[in-house]
């Protein structure tokens, strides 16, 4: 069981921060250049917090505002991107342990 994955669930008061939490979001697309792409342009819109990501074949994993995590999945669908999971992982990609 290589790729298990343990999913966090976020509190009431998680869902209001404006504490970044790292949101990951399983896709279709799994060039590189194409996720790297839409990250750019969720930076422009400043939909994302700062300039750290973490790409694993067709996942994106981006440092988010809980409250902007609707207007991401818009942006996603909107350049063609199809989503078939978003979630917050116990491990944070970046390293170490996510609130626990």
């Amino acid at each position: 069981m290589a790729d298990v994955l343990l999913i966090k669930n976020l509190n009431e008061n998680q869902l209001n921060s404006k504490s970044p939490i790292p949101v990951t979001f399983d896709t279709n697309i799994s060039d590189k250049d194409a996720l790297i792409n839409v990250f750019n342009l969720l930076k422009e819109k400043n939909l994302v917090v700062n300039n750290r990501l973490g790409i694993k074949k067709s996942s994106i994993t981006l440092e988010l505002i809980s409250s902007n995590i609707t207007e991401v999945i818009k942006e996603l669908i909107k350049n063609g991107f199809m989503i078939y999971g978003v979630y917050i992982l116990y491990d944070n990609y970046l390293g170490g342990k996510y609130n626990e």
